[in-house]
């Protein structure tokens, strides 16, 4: 079975949207969120035309600034930036710069990383800063379920892949923690440094599965036929061969490359039809990690409510 993530993001958009109406019927209030990306990044430009898509859809406020780190911009300035308008919406967003950037790899991180932690906790509704990503490994109740959007993506992906999907369910964390269903699954997860690829590997280990990571210097094509399931995050083009996969795995690619022209994953694209579950690049995990970010913006504007309620 090859995943559909466009159909499934139709589902999920119109329970999602019933919220947001129901919301401002009752509450009078329309929820916000301001997306900060690079501007000479055409990826970066994409994925936020994409997000604005859809917020218009929902009826979600997007307000959008592009920024050039290219020819200087002041990161300082920037900073203020973000802080000036985290005050003034209900969730705020850094969109990760791509590879294809004309600056150094280590640069362009650098970047990231220091905006991200101008994101306040209670607006950083895709889990990037410092803070976010430290209380991951806390026990919150109000937060306990809150991931960044890609992980939220795959959880989905998984709930379906594991038969355990429920349309009803506004979360797959509550879904896959009540089910147990990860409990013991050896899950082969490559590219486990990177930033999706570790917050990934904590979020499955925390529910019970039995995770193995490997990247640069790791025999790769030894982990990946170990797995029950694998989950790929790199961006390098057809890293994983398809005579490496069993007809009996799950896979999930979350990568994105190019090559010549054409938008690809991290698996070569004979193995989507191989196996039993795959979800592959391009319409597998890309259209549920949009309407995912969506969705942690009214998580994080309910319980942001409950705790001011509380005070």
């Amino acid at each position: 079975m090859i995943f559909d993530g466009k159909k499934f993001q139709a589902e999920r958009v119109q329970i999602l949207r019933k919220k947001l109406v129901d919301l401002k019927l009752k509450q009078g209030r329309v929820l916000s969120l301001a997306s900060l990306y690079f501007s000479t990044d055409q990826a970066s430009q994409t994925y936020t035309r994409l997000k604005e898509k859809l917020a218009e859809k929902l009826g979600i406020r997007f307000i959008k600034f592009g920024i050039d780190i290219e020819s200087g911009d002041d990161l300082n300035k920037i900073n203020q930036l973000i802080k000036l308008e985290a005050g003034k919406v209900d969730g705020v967003l850094i969109q990760k710069p791509s590879k294809i950037m004309t600056i150094p790899d280590r640069h362009r991180d650098e970047v990231f990383y220091q905006l991200a932690a101008s994101v306040p906790v209670e607006k950083d509704v895709d889990v990037i800063s410092p803070k976010s990503l430290g209380r991951l490994v806390m026990i919150n109740e109000s937060l306990k379920f809150l991931w960044p959007a890609t992980v939220r993506a795959v959880f989905w992906v998984l709930a379906v892949a594991l038969k355990v999907y429920q349309h009803q369910v506004n979360n797959p964390f509550e879904l896959i923690s009540e089910t147990q269903i990860l409990v013991g699954k050896k899950i082969v997860v490559v590219g486990n440094r990177g930033l999706v690829g570790s917050v990934l590997s904590l979020a499955l280990a925390s529910f019970g599965a039995q995770v193995v990571g490997g990247d640069k210097g790791v025999d790769v094509e030894v982990l990946v036929r170990e797995g029950e399931i694998v989950i790929s995050c790199t961006g390098v083009p057809g890293l994983i061969k398809s005579d490496w996969i069993r007809p009996s795995q799950t896979i999930v690619d979350v990568g994105f490359g190019k090559k010549e022209g054409r938008v690809v994953g991290d698996f070569e694209k004979a193995t989507y039809e191989k196996v039993k579950f795959s979800a592959g690049v391009p319409g597998g995990v890309g259209p549920i990690t949009v309407i995912s970010l969506m969705e942690n913006l009214l998580q994080l504007f309910v319980s942001q409510n409950q705790r001011i309620n509380r005070i």
